[in-house]
C-alpha cells in the first residue's frame, strides 16, 4: 500500500510523514482579509491559515466555550442557614 504522494507504503517502518499541497479557492473578500491578516500579524498567508485550520480542528471547547460565567451572588441574612427558594422569592431578591 503506497501513500498518495507516492512515498513509501504506509504501514513500513521507513514511512515519513509529508507536506501536503492543496489548492483552495476563496472569496475575495476572505483572501483580502487572510491577507491583511497576515500583514498585521507579521506573518505569511501560509502561516495564518494553518493556524486556523488547526484550530478548527483542534480537539476539546473553544475559545468562547472556556468563557467563565459570572452569576448573581445573593447574600444570605443568616449566613450558614440553607434552604430552597421559590422562583417568586428569587424574581423579588433581583428586583
Amino acid at each position: 500500500m503506497r501513500s498518495r504522494a507516492g512515498g513509501p507504503k504506509l504501514g513500513s517502518r521507513r514511512a515519513k510523514l509529508l507536506d501536503m499541497k492543496a489548492t483552495i479557492e476563496l472569496p475575495e473578500p476572505v483572501f483580502q482579509t487572510l491577507l491583511a491578516l497576515a500583514e498585521q500579524q507579521g506573518s505569511s498567508l501560509q502561516a495564518v491559515i494553518l493556524e486556523a485550520i488547526k484550530k478548527e480542528i483542534a480537539p476539546g471547547p473553544t475559545p468562547t466555550e472556556r468563557r467563565r460565567v459570572s452569576l448573581p451572588l445573593i447574600r444570605s441574612r443568616h449566613p450558614g442557614s440553607l434552604r430552597s427558594l421559590t422562583n417568586a422569592e428569587v424574581d423579588d431578591i433581583l428586583g
